[in-house]
Formats: C-alpha cells, sequence, structure tokens
C-alpha cells in the first residue's frame, strides 16, 4: 500500500495499491499521478529510457526504436506511415515503392476489377438472352391480351347464358302448360262428347227396349222356332194326308210294282245287249229291286191298317211335342206373339235392341277411356262412385284453370325478360349459338394459356440462366464506381505515405543527429574523454563508438563490461535528455543495477550511478542486501510484506503509516497468503 500527501495543502493525496504496472483501477489512479508527477504524458517513452529495470541496461540498443522513444513522435509518424502502408496493401497488390515487389493475393481493387470483369461478361450474357426473350415476351403478351378478350367474351356469354336458358325454360314450360290446357280442353271435351253418347245410346236403348228386352239368344230361339214350325207344318200335313187317303190305294201299289221290277229288267237286258252292257246291267238290277219290293209289299199288306192307325197316333204326339217346345221358346218375348209373319218386325226390334246395347257398350268404353285419360292427365286414380265421370270433369275443370293461371303467369314472365342480351360480335341469341361460341372460346383460352404456360416456362428458364440486365447494369455501374473511388484512394495513400515519408526521413535525420549528440556528451562525461564519440553512417543500427582511434562494435566484446556500461547507460541517459527536450531531468530508475556483477564491476557500477546523481535525482531499486552491505550502503526505504509494523530504517520524509521492514524479515510474500493480483515481473521496489 502506498500514500501519497501533499505536505504544502496538508492533504493525502492517495492511499492504496501502488503497482506502477497493475491492471486494478486503483493501480492505474497511481500510475496517472505518476506520469503526472514525472511529465510524461505515457510512461512508455520512460520506460524506454530513464527507467532500467532489472537486466533491461545489458540490452540497450542504439538503434530506431530508441530514437522512436526518445524523440516521441517517430513512433506515432511510423506508425501512421505503417497505418498508410497497410491501408494501401489492403487496396491493391501494387507496390507502394517505386521498383517494390508487388504482392500476390489480389487485394480490394484487384478484386473489384475482376468483379467488373465477370459482371461485364454477365451483363453480355444477360443482354443476349434478353435478345432472346424478346420475341417470347412479346408473344407472351399477345397471348395474354387474346386471353383478357376471351375472358371478356366468355363472361359476355355465361351472362347471357343464363337470361337465354331461362327464357328457352319459360318458353318450353309455356309450350307445356299450352299443351297441358290443350289435352285438359281435348280431354274435358271428349268426356263431354263420350258422356253425350252414352246419354244417346241409353235413351236409344230405352226405347227399344220399350215393348220388352229380347233375350240374348233370339236369334238362336228364331232358328229353332223355323225347324219347329217346319216340322209342324210337316206333321200336320201327313196327319191331314193320312185321315183323308182310301184303303185300297196301298193293294193297288203294291199290284203295280212287280210288274215294273219285271219290265226294267227286261229293258235293262236288251240295253245291254243292244246299246250298254252297263246301263243295261244297272237297269236290270233295278229292276230286280222294284221286283224285291213288290214282293215285300204283298207279304206286307196284311197288316196295312194297323200300321196306319199307329202312325195317326205318332204324329199327334209329335205335333203336341213340337208345339211345347214352340210354346217355350215364345214364352217371355216381346208383343206380338212369335209368329211366322210377326217374326220380321220381332227380328227388327232384335236388331235394334243389339244394336243399341252395343252402342251403349261403345259409349261406356269411350267413357272409360276418356275417363283413364283424365286420371292420366291429373296424374292422379279415378275416384270411385256411381259417376265418376262427372267427378273427373270438376276435377278436369280445376287442374284447366289452374294450367290457365300457370300459364299467364309464364307469359307475363317471358313478357318481364330482356328481349336481346349483350353477345360478343356474331353471336346468334340462341342457347345454341351462345353455347357453341361459349365452348369456342373455352377451347381457345385453354390452348392459348397451355402456350402461354410453356412460354412462361422458357421465360423462367432463361431468367434462371441470366439475370436481370437493369440490375447488372446498376451493379457494373456501382463496380466501376468503387473502383474509381478505389484508384482515387489507391492514388491519395500513395501520395500521403511519400509525402509523410520524405518529411519523416528529413525530420528523422535530424533528431538521429540529436540524440547522438546527446548521447555523446553523456558519454563524455561518463568516461571523462576516454569513450566516444558514437558515429553512425547511415540509420543507428550501423553504430559505432570511437576508443583510442579505433571504431568498435557497441557490444562486449570488442569493449569490456565496464565499457559496455559506461556506453549503454550513456544512450540511456543521453535518450532521456533527447526526451526531456523542455529541460527536465528525469529521475533515473534503476532496477537490480549489480545483477551478475562481481564485487569490482558492482563498485564501478555504483561510483557511476552516484557521480549521476551530482546533477539529477537517481533511485535504485534492489533485493541483494549482501551486495549493498558489501558496498557500505545504506538503503533509505525498505518495503516490507503487508502486516508488519516493524522499522528498521525511516527516513525523516517518509510518511508515518509507511510498514517498515526489519532485516530478518524476508521481501517475500509469507506463506499462505494469498497471491498478488499484479504481474509478478513489473513489480518495483523503491530503496
Amino acid at each position: 500500500e502506498v500514500v501519497v500527501s501533499d505536505e504544502s495543502a496538508g492533504q493525502e493525496v492517495f492511499r492504496g495499491d501502488g503497482n506502477p504496472v497493475g491492471v486494478r483501477s486503483e493501480s492505474r489512479r497511481y500510475q496517472d499521478l505518476a506520469r503526472g508527477w514525472i511529465g510524461f504524458g505515457t510512461l512508455e517513452p520512460y520506460r524506454s529510457t530513464a527507467w532500467i529495470a532489472q537486466g533491461e541496461l545489458v540490452d540497450t540498443k542504439l538503434d530506431d526504436e530508441l530514437l522512436r522513444a526518445a524523440a516521441g513522435t517517430h513512433r506515432r509518424v511510423e506508425a501512421a506511415l505503417g497505418e498508410l502502408r497497410d491501408s494501401f496493401e489492403t487496396l491493391t497488390l501494387e507496390p507502394l515503392q517505386a521498383g517494390g515487389r508487388a504482392k500476390r493475393r489480389p487485394r480490394e481493387l484487384e478484386d473489384l476489377r475482376q468483379a467488373e470483369e465477370r459482371t461485364a461478361a454477365r451483363l453480355a450474357a444477360a443482354r443476349s438472352a434478353r435478345e432472346n426473350r424478346r420475341p417470347l415476351l412479346a408473344r407472351s403478351g399477345e397471348i395474354r391480351t387474346t386471353l383478357d378478350g376471351l375472358e371478356s367474351e366468355i363472361a359476355l356469354l355465361e351472362a347471357a347464358y343464363r337470361p337465354i336458358t331461362e327464357r328457352r325454360s319459360l318458353v318450353a314450360e309455356e309450350k307445356e302448360a299450352e299443351a297441358r290446357l290443350g289435352a285438359l280442353s281435348d280431354s274435358i271435351r271428349w268426356l263431354e262428347e263420350t258422356a253425350a253418347e252414352v246419354a244417346r245410346a241409353e235413351t236409344e236403348t230405352t226405347e227399344a227396349e220399350a215393348g220388352g228386352r229380347y233375350p240374348t239368344d233370339f236369334e238362336a230361339r228364331v232358328g229353332q222356332a223355323e225347324l219347329l214350325w217346319e216340322q209342324e207344318a210337316a206333321l200336320s200335313a201327313e196327319r191331314t194326308d193320312l185321315a183323308g187317303a182310301p184303303d185300297n190305294s196301298v193293294p193297288v201299289l203294291r199290284s203295280r210294282v212287280p210288274v215294273l221290277g219285271a219290265l226294267l229288267v227286261a229293258g235293262g237286258g236288251g240295253i245291254a245287249a243292244t246299246v250298254s252292257g252297263s246301263v243295261g246291267a244297272a237297269l236290270a238290277v233295278a229292276g230286280l229291286l222294284v221286283v224285291a219290293a213288290g214282293v215285300w209289299m204283298a207279304r206286307s199288306g196284311g197288316g196295312a191298317g194297323i200300321r196306319a192307325t199307329d202312325r195317326s197316333g205318332r204324329l199327334e204326339e209329335e205335333l203336341a211335342t213340337v208345339r211345347s217346345r214352340l210354346h217355350a221358346i215364345v214364352t217371355g218375348l216381346p208383343e206380338p206373339p212369335l209368329t211366322l209373319a210377326s217374326m220380321p218386325g220381332h227380328r227388327k226390334s232384335f236388331r235394334r235392341q243389339e244394336d243399341s246395347r252395343v252402342a251403349l257398350g261403345h259409349a261406356s268404353e269411350r267413357v272409360d277411356e276418356a275417363v283413364q285419360r283424365a286420371a292420366r292427365l291429373l296424374e292422379q286414380p279415378v275416384s270411385s262412385g256411381d259417376a265418376p265421370g262427372l267427378d273427373v270433369r270438376s276435377q278436369l275443370e280445376t287442374a284447366r284453370e289452374e294450367a290457365r293461371t300457370a300459364l299467364a303467369r309464364l307469359q307475363l314472365r317471358l313478357e318481364e325478360q330482356p328481349s336481346t342480351p349483350r353477345l360478343p360480335p356474331g353471336v346468334d341469341s340462341t342457347v345454341p349459338a351462345v353455347e357453341a361460341a361459349r365452348d369456342e372460346r373455352r377451347l381457345r383460352r385453354n390452348a392459348l394459356s397451355e402456350e402461354g404456360t410453356r412460354l412462361n416456362v422458357e421465360l423462367l428458364d432463361l431468367g434462371r440462366a441470366s439475370e436481370d440486365v437493369f440490375a447488372l447494369e446498376r451493379e457494373l455501374s456501382d463496380l466501376r464506381d468503387r473502383i474509381a473511388e478505389t484508384e482515387s484512394e489507391v492514388s491519395v495513400r500513395r501520395f500521403s505515405w511519400e509525402l509523410v515519408s520524405d518529411a519523416y526521413e528529413e525530420f528523422r535525420a535530424t533528431d538521429q543527429d540529436r540524440l547522438l549528440r546527446a548521447v555523446n556528451r553523456r558519454l563524455d562525461e561518463l568516461s571523462e574523454g576516454r569513450l566516444g564519440p558514437v558515429e553512425a553512417v547511415g540509420d543507428l543500427a550501423s553504430a559505432r563508438v570511437q576508443l583510442a582511434g579505433r571504431s568498435l562494435r557497441l557490444d562486449s566484446p570488442p569493449l569490456s563490461f565496464g565499457e559496455k556500461h559506461i556506453v549503454l547507460l550513456a544512450i540511456r541517459l543521453g535518450a532521456a535528455d533527447f526526451l526531456a527536450s523542455d529541460g527536465t531531468s528525469h529521475p533515473l530508475l534503476v532496477d537490480e543495477p549489480f545483477t551478475h556483477l562481481d564485487e569490482v564491476r558492482s563498485r564501478e557500477v555504483w561510483d557511476l550511478l552516484v557521480k549521476l546523481a551530482a546533477d539529477r535525482q537517481v533511485i535504485v531499486t534492489t533485493q541483494d542486501r549482501l551486495v549493498l552491505d558489501h558496498l557500505g550502503i545504506e538503503p533509505d526505504i525498505e518495503l516490507v510484506a503487508p502486516g508488519s509494523a516493524k522499522s528498521f530504517r525511516q527516513p525523516k520524509s517518509a510518511p508515518p503509516d509507511r510498514e517498515i521492514r526489519g532485516p530478518d524479515r524476508p521481501a517475500t510474500p509469507e506463506p499462505g497468503s494469498p497471491p498478488s493480483k499484479e504481474p509478478a515481473q513489473a513489480q518495483l521496489e523503491l530503496g
């Protein structure tokens, strides 16, 4: 812990970690205070000149780095030159200096030029592709225009199709309603006609059946009656003949039959002999038969009277049977009684009745047919009842009135429909024409859509294969602008580097001479004129020191170790003097100056430091107590580990709260204490 007090103001300025290279906030604050006290904006120049850390003195080199540290601005100028070089080399691979080597890897300018070449090639390819796309684009535009027109016409046709279809439907419905109305009217008229026909047939039937109704088998009865009448007449005639015939008529006939038979046989034989044998044979056979009949009649002539009586009785019975059957036939027939004389009148009346019944049946069938037709029109079964025709007619009348009402409504709707909708040119206002035009335009639209899709695919393929010309033109223009800007920046940075480099070389030569003069002045003082001057031909890396007329390297050998220390210390002090151009002599801070030195060399170094302390403050820090004791050097301040309050020696000007370490306590931390948070190699001890 370090405590800093301002005695003039009587107040404490700082208390805390006083490590000059620490990284904690307290250390950084202490470093800021130390830089202010010493007079530096940064400790880097001080560390390279008047601050000699342990082992750094023998590593001191008289070179451009020391010149930069001493001059202060050289580093910034060289940093600026480095930045200019780096920025230049990031822009282009061209050499910064004339005759220099170019870089191998392309930089920003070359990348931009290559990008320009590639973009120009891409632009040429894109323009070529655009030329190839022109006819495709033109055709695609034509297709789009045609498709728009087709869509408009299809829309007109579809818009007109509905009213035309509605009108056609209404016309069809009107025709259907008219047909239904006509069918209903015809059905009513037919029903009326058939009903009138039935009425006439019924009247005719009633009139025909006024005297009585003939049975359906009248004609059969009449036929049987005619036969019976003939039998009755024959039987009556036979009875009359039987009652009026004489008794000898039969024997005379019997006596003449054999004579007739003999004549026939004789005649047949003569004809057979003279004319024809077959005719004669036939006559002979007939004669034989007549003879046989005469013989039979002669034999049966004794019972003829008896047989005549029996025959008369049988005739009476047959007449009674015939008359009974005739009575059964004529029973139930209308008046007058059926006789041969009245039979034509009865037949006429029967045919009239039959015709009226047939006409009535036909009329009834037509009525039934009319009723069934009406039922089909009404689409409902015929109601049963005594007068189905009347029922159906009332239903037909109702349906006809409904049909008239529906027809009137349809006609009203037709009147309200627009007469001619808007259609494309050349299309008739009919449903077939509209449908044909619509289908034809749909086919054309589909074909054009397919062609347009195909063209779009080709355009997309060309678009993928190429790029947008306008974008590439903008990109190429931007690249050329960037190339121009980069080339201008390259020229500006080359010019800036040349300008700063020329100025830097001029000022560097002047500062190098000033530094060498300061070093030689210190070398002359420290060596009492035995060494020097230090001279450099070109840059400081070639610097050599004069010794006894010889020009030697700044190293041991050829210099002795002490001579080398004197030269290096003179270089450090000269650099510190050059750094303090304002006349301020900064404290010389030397850490462990006796490391690796024997007693003689340590004494020489100590004497040299004492000599320097005559005109500037010299601070020596060391942990080697034996060397101090051997040289008889008493330290002004000893720093001890925190926590110890034992004081070995404290100057009067030391703050009262600074911890003092005795000789029996080591300078290293006590075992178990936490490690220091600051870099150990950067810790300094003042003594």
